[in-house]
């Protein structure tokens, strides 16, 4: 039987990697399928631009970038980001780091909210 030796001297059996803060990403297939959704909501189906600097992003380079960091990775939490920008925000908050795509998704937003009244 494989043993672990912990950072303390004891010994564990290896299981599954638990990252820091649990996972809220989810199952490998359902980020696939936000990553498909993604692309549709936001291009063609194949292809999208980058939320941040607008680079072309295909299913292989795109990554999904929470608008509320730490929150959720629901659909309507999640806009497309290639990994230079997704890097570059790291966990500061949209306002700071992109300001006018922050208004942009606030006033979309407040229209779709009004819409449905």
């Amino acid at each position: 039987m494989v043993m672990l030796l912990t950072a303390d001297g004891s010994t564990k059996k290896p299981g599954k990697y638990i990252r820091n803060g649990g996972d809220k990403r989810g199952n490998s297939q359902s980020r696939r399928a936000r990553k498909l959704r993604l692309l549709t909501m936001y291009g063609n189906g194949e292809t999208c631009p980058c939320a941040h600097c607008g680079t072309a992003l295909t299913f292989t380079t795109i990554e999904q970038d929470r608008i509320i960091a730490g929150g959720a990775y629901t659909i309507a939490n999640l806009i497309p980001s290639c990994r230079k920008c997704n890097i570059a925000r790291s966990d500061k908050s949209l306002w700071s780091f992109n300001p006018n795509l922050a208004r942009r998704l606030h006033r979309s937003r407040i229209k779709a909210v009004t819409n449905e009244r």
